[in-house]
This record gives C-alpha cells, structure tokens and sequence, in this order.
C-alpha cells in the first residue's frame, strides 16, 4: 500500500476512524460500535434508510483494516459496552 493510500485512514478515538474520500477528497468519521458500523457521510444515510448497506468509506475501511480485524473491534466494544452496564 503506498504512503497516499496510507494516510487515507487515521485510527482516532477507540473504534473511530477518519475516512478521506477516494473521489472528493473530504474526510468522513466511521464509528465501530457492537454490532453496528456508521459513517457520518451523506451516502451512508441514503443507502442506510433505502438498501440497509454500507458506503464506499466503510467498505474502504474494512479492505484496508481486514474485514476480520473490524469483526474482532466490534466484539471488543461489545463485550466493552457489556461490562459496563454490569
């Protein structure tokens, strides 16, 4: 992966990346919740409410991370979020 696609993809709080779009260049927030993955994008809202998907900056994310690495951060916030209502 060369450095440009790299720096596409910074790791911020705990389960929260700062996306930079391949096309327009804005950067987008992705939460990595428990069962649940958002993205503060405008197509993220359109496809949610119409098809139930994802956007492009998730499915980026996912390739970039490795699709089993963000399964393993969402068992871990889940099991976090668990603890804490213990």
């Amino acid at each position: 992966m060369s450095a440009v696609e790299e720096s596409r993809f910074e790791a911020a709080d705990r389960g929260t990346w700062r996306v930079r779009s391949r096309t327009s260049g804005k950067r987008y927030w992705i939460e990595v919740g428990a069962g649940r993955i958002r993205c503060d994008c405008p197509d993220f809202r359109i496809r949610r409410a119409s098809e139930g998907g994802h956007c492009k900056h998730i499915r980026d994310l996912a390739e970039h991370l490795g699709f089993e690495v963000l399964r393993q951060i969402q068992d871990k916030e889940k099991a976090f979020r668990s603890a804490k209502l213990d």
